[in-house]
């Protein structure tokens, strides 16, 4: 990895009009540079990617912003290997259409992955809000767990919080993309990071993460 890698987020939205303009103004005001923004709609039914568009005509500042809009909704694993297809950076950071990233995530994240040793993976702590933006209790569970091969393989399964993560993109690159078949990301891409340089846990929370009724997962 580069003293100083390009960044792409990548804001992946499935019907999400009530909430993804401030996300997606919030990927826009990441302070990191040089930093890419990917937006990309799972075939939205509603004005999702419409907004999307709208945003990123009125954007003006440094960052580059890629536009994609799947034709149909093909799902959660084979959307992040679209969206990760079209990413150019050597860290891609994750962020949902209905969750809202701090400014510094992108600069923590950069930083994290590699001091004081290199890793393929780094996940940060949250701040839950909900469907208005209120504040939540704090999740109790860790952001990720276990963190070594050993402990996953035991318990055959790793738990991870996929809204604050942020992989290396060599975990597609290397391993492939993620079956389709496969329902979330995040019980696959941090198991290949465990095989390769591990996994780094950030305790600040660097995303605002929003429960409501229309998550997949609490």
């Amino acid at each position: 990895m580069t003293a100083h890698p390009l960044v792409s987020v990548i804001v992946v939205s499935y019907n999400q009009e009530a909430f993804i303009r401030e996300a997606v103004r919030s990927a826009f005001a990441q302070t990191y540079s040089p930093l890419e923004i990917i937006l990309s709609d799972d075939g939205s039914a509603d004005r999702t990617f419409e907004i999307m568009q709208e945003e990123a005509a009125a954007y003006s500042g440094p960052h580059k912003v890629v536009l994609n809009r799947n034709p149909t909704n093909i799902g959660v694993a084979q959307h992040y290997n679209r969206a990760a297809g079209l990413a150019s950076g050597e860290i891609i950071v994750v962020q949902d259409g209905d969750d809202i990233s701090l400014p510094e995530r992108a600069t923590t994240f950069a930083q994290a992955f590699q001091e004081p040793t290199p890793v393929d993976m780094v996940c940060s702590n949250v701040l839950m809000i909900d469907k208005a933006g209120r504040a939540l209790p704090p999740r109790e569970r860790p952001p990720v767990a276990p963190l070594s091969l050993e402990a996953a393989a035991a318990a055959g399964s790793i738990s991870a919080l996929g809204c604050a993560a942020a992989y290396a993109r060599s975990l597609w690159t290397q391993y492939g993309p993620i079956d389709p078949e496969v329902l979330q990301e995040d019980v696959v891409l941090p198991f290949r990071a465990l095989l390769g340089r591990g996994i780094r846990v950030i305790d600040e929370p660097l995303v605002q993460y929003r429960i409501h009724g229309d998550n997949l997962f609490g």
